[in-house]
Order: C-alpha cells, then sequence, then structure tokens
C-alpha cells in the first residue's frame, strides 16, 4: 500500500536539515500558506524559530572567536547564551518551546514507527523524525510510505542534503502533530527571551570589549607588534561576519502576513518593527556597520602600517563602528521593552 501527501515545501539552503529548518517546511503546509513566494516565508520561519529564544541577537564574545571562521562556537570561550542558542538548538527544550509557540499540539514517540507514520499520513499530516547519524541533518521530514519504504519531500535545496531517504532503523524519535491548541508561550515570552539576550550582551560588556581594544592611544597599538594588530583587525572581521545575524532577526519580522498567522499583535507591535526593518532601522545599520568593519579588517594594506596618524584614524574607525552598533542594540533593547509594555497593558 502507498500513499504520499502533497508537500512541495522547500528548505533553507543555508541550513541542514535541523529543527528549525524541517519544522518550518512543516508549519506552512499544516497552515496551508503557498502564495507562491514560499521559499521567502520558509526562510524567514527559520529565522523567526531562531529568534524565539533570542539566538539572533547574540553577540561574539572577544576570546570566543574562531579566526577565519566566524560561525564556529567555542564550547570554552563562548557566552552562556551562544552556548543555549547555538549549540542546543535541537533539544527537547528548544523543540517544545518552539511547537508550543505555533500552536499545535505533538507527542515525541520512541516506539511503533511505522503505526504512527501510517496514521499521520493517513490524517494528512507529515512527520518530523529525529535521525540516529545527523551527517546530513539531525532531522527529516516524512511525507509518506510505500509499503515498509518510507517516503520524503525533495530535500535538495538544503544545505547537504541526504542521496536517499530513511527507513525505519535510521529513526530515533518520532514528532507526530496533533490539532491547533491555545499556543503554550506567547510573543511576550518571546520578547522576554530578546530582552534577556540583550541585556546579557550588555552585563558581559561585550561590545565594550571590542571598543577596548582598538583604543589606539592606551592599548599602544602605534608601538603594538603588528602580527598583534592585524590579529585585532582579523578579529574585528570575523566578529562583524558573525554579526550579521541581525539580518536574520530583521528577516524574522519582515513579512506581515507570516507575523499575524504566527498570533502577533502586528497592529500594537509598529513601534518595535519599526525599529528592526526597513532602510534606517537599527538593524539596517548594524547590518550596514557590519560591512565598514569587515571592510577595514580586509582592506588594509599592512605594508603601509607604520603606527602614523593613518593607522590612529583606522583604529578610530573600528572604535565608531562598535560604538554605532552598541547604540544600536540598545535602540533594540529599548523597543523590546516598549513592546513588552504595551502588550502586556493590552492583556
Amino acid at each position: 500500500m502507498k500513499k504520499a501527501l502533497e508537500f512541495k515545501f522547500p528548505f533553507f539552503q543555508w541550513s541542514d536539515l535541523d529543527f528549525y529548518n524541517c519544522f518550518a517546511s512543516v508549519y506552512l503546509y499544516l497552515e496551508n500558506i503557498n502564495d507562491g513566494r514560499v521559499n521567502v516565508k520558509q526562510e524567514r520561519l527559520c529565522y523567526f524559530w531562531k529568534t524565539l529564544r533570542g539566538g539572533t541577537v547574540l553577540r561574539h564574545r572577544w576570546e570566543g572567536v574562531t579566526e577565519g571562521n566566524p560561525w564556529s562556537i567555542d564550547i570554552n570561550t563562548c557566552t552562556k547564551m551562544q552556548r543555549e542558542n547555538l549549540l542546543e538548538k535541537d533539544t527537547d527544550e528548544v523543540i517544545d518551546y518552539t511547537i508550543g509557540f505555533s500552536g499545535y499540539s505533538y507527542s515525541k514517540l520512541t516506539s511503533d514507527f511505522k503505526k504512527h507514520i501510517y496514521a499521520s499520513i493517513d490524517a494528512g499530516k507529515p512527520v518530523m523524525a529525529r535521525m540516529k547519524n545527523t551527517d546530513h541533518g539531525s532531522f527529516r521530514v516524512i511525507t509518506g510510505y510505500d509499503g515498509d519504504a518510507l517516503l520524503c519531500p525533495d530535500f535538495s535545496t538544503a544545505n547537504n542534503p541526504p542521496d536517499c531517504d530513511p527507513v525505519y532503523d535510521d529513526i530515533a524519535n518520532l514528532y507526530v502533530f496533533g490539532e491547533k491548541i491555545k499556543p503554550k508561550y506567547t510573543f511576550i515570552d518571546v520578547l522576554n527571551n530578546i530582552k534577556k539576550v540583550m541585556e546579557y550582551n550588555l552585563s558581559e560588556k561585550l561590545w565594550d570589549e571590542y571598543i577596548q581594544k582598538f583604543d589606539y592611544i592606551n592599548e599602544k597599538l602605534g608601538q603594538a607588534d603588528i602580527d598583534e594588530v592585524k590579529k585585532r583587525f582579523q578579529i574585528l572581521g570575523d566578529t562583524m561576519n558573525y554579526t550579521f545575524n541581525c539580518h536574520e532577526f530583521q528577516q524574522a519580522f519582515a513579512d506581515t502576513s507570516l507575523l499575524q498567522t504566527l498570533g502577533l499583535d502586528v497592529e500594537h507591535l509598529q513601534s518595535f518593527l519599526s525599529v528592526v526593518n526597513g532602510v534606517g532601522s537599527a538593524t539596517d545599520i548594524i547590518h550596514t556597520r557590519g560591512w565598514q568593519g569587515s571592510a577595514l579588517s580586509n582592506r588594509i594594506d599592512w605594508n603601509k602600517w607604520n603606527g602614523d596618524q593613518d593607522d590612529f584614524g583606522l583604529c578610530s574607525l573600528a572604535v565608531q563602528t562598535l560604538e554605532s552598533i552598541k547604540e544600536c542594540d540598545l535602540q533594540i533593547l529599548s523597543a523590546t521593552n516598549d513592546a513588552i509594555h504595551i502588550l502586556s497593558e493590552l492583556n
């Protein structure tokens, strides 16, 4: 016997088949969202899931930067927030929070996989499966069966896609979806998570440490070994690449209709959305400053570095770039606090 759902939703090209990527596509299917821009909505959903616990406002600790690989997180030097949001993104806690916010009931199953997959597909709902082997991502979406064979959608748009569908022995556990229910978490909870991460960034003085590293006078950079100066600018460039997660934060809130489907009170969030969206917004400025910091790192002619006024100017530009990003973070935090107050008053 064979049955397959008509599941034509893409997977995000810059992500492996992790929980966020798979659940974004499943959510679009469950909500029957297919308006011709579904690939953009799927990408924005991935960013939104990541934002639920503050993952897109994380900032790098100076010592936590792996030279040449800004997305690599060192467990020994990363911040607590980075560890929770990036190294532990497929935990039961993250999964429960994300699905709980989406407003669907679900069950995590560890046995009788065939019976539950058949029942879910027959009911018109895809199933998510955690894989024992994560070489091609930790999750798969199952959209059908053919006897003992499992049928999956086209994963080719994802990063590092598998070359075959899984078999039952590949599955560690299943996630089966039920009916729509009252969401377990609200957007006020999400805003409080964003606030928690951004206040942590400030309390850890993450940007202050960067600013100090480019204090030309007090750090005596004019007399410093050139390799040390090169290292500092390289870390600046790598960190700016990491800080482009501001794009993820902005894109998480870029689609009004999607936000409304997710239950956000868009009407009363206009002030918050204006800070995180559009030309001239705080996230837009962070993005621009990120490119400026990256250019400083990549375009310096080190053959001309000799500790003169031009070199003082380069370090001053780095400081101004970092101070501007810090100020924009403060604007986002302020808008987040205001949104919490507005929504709390309405409730």
